[in-house]
């Protein structure tokens, strides 16, 4: 049933091009002049303003931009620090070698479910056979009792 199709079986479908000006009208402009001040301004060669030197005699006489001091209280003055969230911390511990403060870490949030989960994933990328990693396999196992 799905037989390829010689080319000679194929013939192309022999159509008409189509008049494209069948469709089109001709543009007709608005009947109504323009006013005769329009006409009049666009028939003036006087430029009204002066183009020379535009805006260099103002910002030469400006004084240089000096920020204003904020108080210590001020929302804005106030630098944010993003908390990161434990998970994060975790592996920065993990990245860094620092297994104590991580077991600590882990410690400490053991009894959240969502840091569990997420903590196990993180360490799981740290895991390896390598001799000075069995301790974060202690810290894996521990963290995943109960």
């Amino acid at each position: 049933m799905d037989e390829p199709l010689d080319a000679q079986e194929t013939q192309a479908i022999q159509t008409e091009p189509k008049d494209l000006t069948e469709n089109t009208q001709a543009f007709e402009a608005d009947s109504q002049p323009l006013p005769a001040w329009i006409l009049a301004w666009a028939e003036t060669e006087e430029d009204l303003t002066s183009r020379t030197n535009l805006g260099l005699q103002d910002t030469e006489s400006e004084e240089p931009f000096i920020a204003p001091i904020l108080d210590e209280g001020d929302a804005w003055a106030q630098e944010e620090t993003l908390l990161k969230e434990p998970a994060e911390t975790l592996d920065d511990f993990l990245h860094a070698g620092d297994l104590q403060s991580a077991q600590k870490l882990i410690e400490s949030h053991k009894n959240e479910p969502e840091f569990r989960q997420s903590a196990s994933k993180t360490i799981r990328k740290h895991l390896s056979l390598d001799e000075n990693m069995s301790q974060l396999w202690d810290i894996y196992e521990n963290l995943n009792e109960d």
